[in-house]
Parts: structure tokens; sequence; C-alpha cells
């Protein structure tokens, strides 16, 4: 077995075998999926394995308790896609939110660009830290279709590794450390998240044993009755419980009602003749496709690597990439998002062709409405604002028979919250929706927010590419 492994702290590490390759941000984690791979598993075998595990080496960055997209790439060519993402509870709305009367933005040079990357503070931050951040996770969910319909191994076999890794424990790491110590006073507010990772009530040393038994038992009853145990059962009445003892939203139905997206077919494009695969969606697979079609009408490689003319064409083409995605991506079953038309390539040109080659533009939307399925509606909802991602990883894995899967998933930041009873880190994903009402990006209930995952599979001539 020939291993490569980069430093696990900051750089995805990468794991070649005989039967094929696995990438990961933590090597344990490649590992793991390396070796089902040795065992004669598919690439989604490895990679839901490498998945769960990574939720248990990258605690705070993703999950049982958060959620994720998968893109698969078949032996045949053919591409498919799950939607695995956190959804908004049956009660969310504007209303369950105290508002300040200052608007807060990313960056100062955002209101430049367009006013509309400002929204209304949240009092308390109560839409990212605590109970009310929680949205409905769906990483459980996720991987265990994608194994049911792709993979070739039980669901024990797959998840025992990261049970295992959980229960003995491994040596932190460096950045893991850092995390936890720089959001130790988060940490302190909640008594489960503080016995978790501050057991002694400081924070671990890099080196030290990290333990995650009820993460490790929570993972076996998942591995012995499948889902629904997490939905409907144990898992889940001890997590709406104890939300809605904290001043949650999440109900018993929002879990019990919870199911990821299966698509048939994913969002695709092209770069100079390389086919791109990603997730339709509130995501950005979108921006990033249509970012490359608008690239592909410049002659990057007549440029300089990363020299100031180089990174301007790169620079204005996901400058109009995103105004057009934070002026029409939302949940499709709200919002009848033309994310299709964003994609396409006669689009992608008339977007190009406003790129100056001499100075920076502060872009307004395109209209993709002409290149839509759909009519454009009188009354489409307003532009968003910006949406946020801190904790979050990706996963690759490629099989002999030319099987693929491109992975993301996320906890979006750290909402500071243990759930003690399953030992979870629990994501923050109502982060993600625009504070303002009637935006494609709003607080709906029962919707997929808008978020920054975008894993991709590109190939050329049926050859997997990246």
């Amino acid at each position: 077995m020939d291993i490569h492994i980069s430093q696990p702290e900051f750089k995805h590490s990468e794991l070649i075998t005989q039967n094929g390759m696995v990438t990961a941000q933590h090597s344990d984690a490649a590992h793991i999926g390396a070796n089902i791979l040795e065992r004669g598993g598919n690439a989604v075998d490895a990679a839901v394995a490498t998945a769960f595990a990574s939720g248990v080496l990258l605690p705070l960055s993703n999950g049982i308790g958060g959620g994720g997209l998968m893109v698969i790439r078949m032996p045949d060519g053919d591409t498919k896609c799950i939607d695995y993402g956190m959804v908004t509870g049956e009660n969310a709305s504007p209303e369950m939110f105290r508002y300040e009367d200052v608007l807060e933005t990313p960056h100062p040079d955002a209101h430049r660009m367009s006013r509309r990357f400002a929204a209304p503070a949240v009092v308390d931050n109560e839409n990212v830290h605590g109970y009310k951040s929680i949205s409905t996770p769906g990483t459980v969910a996720g991987l265990c279709t994608a194994l049911d319909a792709w993979g070739s191994f039980d669901l024990k076999d797959i998840i025992e590794p990261a049970a295992t890794l959980a229960e003995s424990g491994y040596r932190i790491s460096f950045a893991l450390t850092l995390a936890i110590l720089s959001a130790r006073f988060l940490i302190s507010r909640t008594p489960a998240t503080a016995n978790l990772l501050t057991p002694d009530g400081f924070p671990p040393t890099p080196g030290d044993i990290f333990k995650l038994p009820m993460y490790a038992r929570s993972l076996r009853l998942i591995a012995e009755s499948g889902p629904s145990i997490f939905y409907r059962g144990e898992i889940a009445e001890a997590m709406v419980d104890e939300i809605q003892k904290n001043g949650g939203i999440l109900t018993s139905d929002d879990f019990a009602t919870y199911q990821p997206i299966v698509y048939e077919g994913t969002l695709d494009g092209e770069y100079r003749g390389i086919n791109i695969s990603g997730v339709p969606g509130a995501n950005a697979c979108s921006l990033s496709i249509e970012a490359l079609q608008i690239l592909q009408h410049f002659d990057l490689k007549s440029l300089r690597w990363n020299s100031p003319e180089y990174l301007h064409f790169v620079i204005e083409a996901f400058k109009l990439a995103t105004v057009d995605r934070y002026t029409y991506v939302g949940d499709p079953k709200v919002t009848g998002a033309p994310i299709a038309a964003l994609v396409n390539s006669t689009f992608a040109k008339g977007r190009a062709s406003l790129v100056d080659h001499n100075s920076a533009k502060y872009p307004d939307a395109g209209n993709p409405w002409p290149y839509s399925d759909t009519p454009e509606p009188e009354n489409f909802l307003k532009p968003a604002g910006v949406s946020f991602d801190q904790g979050t990883t990706h996963i690759n894995a490629v099989d002999s028979q030319g099987m693929a899967v491109s992975l993301t998933q996320s906890n979006v930041g750290f909402s500071g919250v243990v759930i003690g009873a399953i030992g979870a880190v629990m994501n923050n994903a109502m982060r993600w929706p625009e504070t303002l009402p009637e935006t494609v990006n709003s607080i709906y209930p029962r919707v997929r927010s808008v978020h920054n995952m975008s894993p991709l599979i590109l190939q050329k001539e049926g050859k997997v590419m990246g």
C-alpha cells in the first residue's frame, strides 16, 4: 500500500491504494476509507465510512448533528447526487428571533457592491449560538441512503471503525485544540458541551487522548437500527427533548419527516471540454459552475498563474456569479429559483462580456429567465445577503471500477450545543437564512437555506479528472 499523507490539521490527506484513493481532511479518516477499499468496498462504501469517521475526528466541523451534499459518478460515467442538507423546523419564521436596530455586514466593502449584503443583527446571536440556531440534521439520513442505494457493505461494517475510534479515543490535533480554546466561553454556557470538550475545566492540549463515548454509543445504535432510530426513535427523542427544554423550535415531526433529496441527475456545466457535475438546489454548486463557464471565455493559460491579471479575471467572474446567486438562489420549492438557467452556457457568455479587462466592477445581477424552463414570475422574491460557513469538511473517494464520490458535509459553524445523551455537536444552520423577510433566502418553515457547500465531479472523455 502506497501512502501519501499531508498534515491533518490544515490540509486534506490522501491515501492511495491499489484499489483506489481516498482524500479527507484528517489522515485517520482517510485510512478508514482506504481500508474499506482494500476490503473490496466501492467508492460509496469508502466515502460513507470516511464521513462517519470525520464526524468523530473533526467534531466541531461535521458529524451526525449536521448535513451535507454528495455527488456520485457511476462506473459507466452516469452521475447522481444527494442533498442531505439541514432543514429548518416547521415553526421557523423571522419572528422567532429578536433584532437589533443596526445592520450587520460581513465586511464594510460589501456595501459598495450591494446594500443587500447587510441585514438586521439578531439579539444575542440566537441564530448562531444556542438551541434556536439548530436545524434538523441530515447527515445520518444522507449517508445511509447513499450506502443503501450504491454501496456494497453493511451499515454495521461501515460505522464500526468510527464507533471504535470514538470509544477508544485519538490524539487530538493542534487545530481542534485551538478551535476549542477559541470557543471556550461559548462552550462553558452549556454543561454537556463543557463536559465533552473541556472535561477538566480546561481545553485539551495537542496530543491528549480525546474520547467521545456517547457518540460511539449513538453510532452503534444507528448501525444496529438504521437511520430510523435517529429520526423517529431513541436518539430523536433525546434531541427534541433537550432542544425544546432550552428554547429551541424543532419538533418530533421535524425529525420524523426529514428526507434527503436523491437526484437521478446532476447540475451540469462545462469548462474547456471538462464536464462539471454538482448538486441542484440552495447551495454553491451553481455559483462554482457559472463562474467556471464565465472564465472559459478568457485566455487564462496565457497569463502567469496567480498574477494580478490572472486574479483579476477570476475575481470578476466570481463576483458576477455571486451576485447572481444571492439574487436568485433559494430553496426551489419556495422560490422557484431558476438554478439550471444560472449554469446555461449562453447566459454565462453574456455575463463574461461584462468583464472589463482593465478595471474592477461592482456588477448587477443578470437575467437568467430567458434560459429557464419556467417563465419569470411577476413578483419574484427580493435578493438575499451572504450566508456563512465555518465548520465544514470535504471527502473524495475513487475506486478501481471508476466509481467516484465528492462529498462535503458541515455543522455550518459552532452552535455551542452538544446534546449530552447522544454526544454530538449540533449544527447552527439557522445562521444561513437572511434575517430580512421575503427574500429568496429568508427564514421559511421546512426549507433548505442557501449555503456554501459545493462538491463537484469533473470528467473529460469519460475519465474522472477531479
